[in-house]
């Protein structure tokens, strides 16, 4: 084998380990990287921060870039309720975490998630 047949097996190599990587193993704050297979569960919830003494909605959408919520786990939830503490004195919400055996009532108390 010539040096363009090794150069052609060592791309094709590359390859097939960035689709393996990319594809089952997610990582963090990466762009272009995604999970091959969705998460079994979704979280529908309401929540409210609390500054100065006033109460206000959040759009938890005004934090992820479009579609970023969905497939949302209770820990990623706790991931932005530790960042919304940056911001708020007390985060508080309710809502549902929904999965293929049903659902179950889900609380935000004082920025920490309650299953």
């Amino acid at each position: 084998m010539d040096w363009r047949g090794w150069s052609e097996l060592l791309v094709v190599v590359a390859l097939v380990a960035r689709m393996i990587t990319a594809g089952y193993f997610r990582h963090p704050g990466k762009i272009f990287s995604w999970p091959m297979f969705s998460n079994g569960c979704s979280i529908v919830i309401e929540l409210h921060g609390t500054r100065d003494g006033e109460r206000e909605p959040i759009n938890i959408f005004d934090l992820f870039p479009t579609g970023d919520t969905l497939g949302l786990t209770t820990t990623d939830l706790q991931s932005v309720c530790d960042y919304l503490m940056t911001t708020y004195d007390s985060v508080d919400g309710e809502g549902r975490m929904m999965f293929a055996e049903g659902n179950v009532p889900l609380k935000v108390v004082n920025g920490h998630v309650v299953v």
